[in-house]
């Protein structure tokens, strides 16, 4: 399952090394039967999601971008 959204005039997180300004931040989750979760994050320029509400074109480059992961691992059957 992916759910997608911005995350709409942000100021740059302590993670990332930008400069303090304000960001429209693209934030895509997936979700991976069994256990899997994948989080990509990409900065935009405040007002990107004004000109782009259903998420930036893919010939849109980010300013920056993070991607984690995250994985469950089962130790037993239950």
């Amino acid at each position: 399952m992916r759910v997608s959204r911005w995350l709409r005039d942000r100021g740059t997180t302590p993670y990332v090394r930008m400069p303090q300004q304000q960001w429209d931040a693209w934030a895509s989750y997936d979700f991976v039967v069994p256990g899997l979760f994948l989080l990509r994050s990409a900065f935009y320029p405040a007002g990107t999601a004004d000109r782009f509400p259903d998420g930036p074109e893919d010939s849109l480059q980010p300013s920056y971008a993070v991607v984690t992961s995250q994985a469950i691992t089962p130790v037993s059957a239950r």
